[in-house]
């Protein structure tokens, strides 16, 4: 089952129009999968996996163009640690937007290792540098001109959920048994 989520009601209507029109007979390849879910997702620092149907079993969510509302920051990070399974990755496209991919990065190392990828697809990156370069040849004047990187082009940024450790107690570190031990109710245990 595939589950798309948004927050904006109305884009979450027409992604459920659009299924509708990709369903079907005539349209039996288009999903990899029989069951697909639409369904409203508020970003919260609050939610709990009891809120989201299957949370914690997503290997990807996929997102763009989300970053640019810096109060939203830290509740987009909480909603993806939530949502994404021990192995699972976010993909999201953002532009640099004053700062604003740079400073969600920084929040998101504290529960994901974070890469930034600025060459993640060829065409892409050709139509960038012909865009960077229009506006170089124009010399300031023209329609190239609104190009602007910061805005308009965006990065790849890869989360992936950071390992947690498990730290034993500390009376089973280097465990040999004896008075404190609760498991071994004071019988001396071999060394191995």
């Amino acid at each position: 089952m595939k589950i798309v989520m948004k927050g904006n009601e109305k884009v979450v209507e027409g992604l459920k129009e659009s299924l509708k029109t990709n369903q079907g007979p005539e349209h039996s390849t288009v999903f990899c999968c029989k069951e697909i879910g639409i369904r409203q997702l508020i970003w919260s620092e609050k939610l709990s996996s009891l809120q989201v149907p299957r949370a914690g079993t997503f290997d990807f969510v996929i997102g763009a163009d989300c970053l640019f509302f810096r109060d939203y920051h830290k509740a987009l990070v909480h909603t993806l640690d939530v949502l994404l399974s021990s192995n699972g990755q976010a993909l999201l496209w953002a532009p640099k937007r004053g700062g604003t991919l740079e400073e969600f990065c920084a929040l998101a190392q504290e529960k994901f290792e974070v890469q930034q990828e600025q060459v993640y697809d060829d065409e892409v990156w050709s139509k960038h540098l012909k865009a960077l370069n229009s506006n170089q040849d124009q010399g300031g004047k023209g329609l190239a001109l609104q190009y602007d990187e910061s805005i308009h082009y965006p990065l790849k940024i890869v989360l992936k959920k950071k390992r947690k450790s498990i730290t034993p107690p500390s009376w089973a570190m280097g465990h040999r048994g004896g008075s404190g031990c609760p498991c071994c109710k004071g019988r001396k245990m071999p060394m191995f």
